[in-house]
């Protein structure tokens, strides 16, 4: 229970941070359509799995509950 509580704080300091060092690295070079891009796909498919994955077990607990 433990070891996942950390996990789960670990990867959510690494999502706040990711998205902050790469922004950093591409807006100096002139390239702000990449960054906007990415960010925007990004959020993008972190919807979609999250929708995904509410929609698998959702699911899973109908057919549980119906057996």
């Amino acid at each position: 229970m433990t070891l996942a509580f950390i996990a789960i704080v670990f990867g959510l300091a690494l999502l706040v941070w990711s998205p902050d060092r790469f922004v950093e690295g591409a807006a100096p070079q002139g390239n702000p359509g990449i960054v906007l891009g990415n960010v925007y796909g990004s959020n993008i498919t972190l919807i979609l799995r999250v929708t995904a994955l509410n929609l698998g077990y959702t699911a899973y607990l109908i057919t549980t509950i119906l057996a």
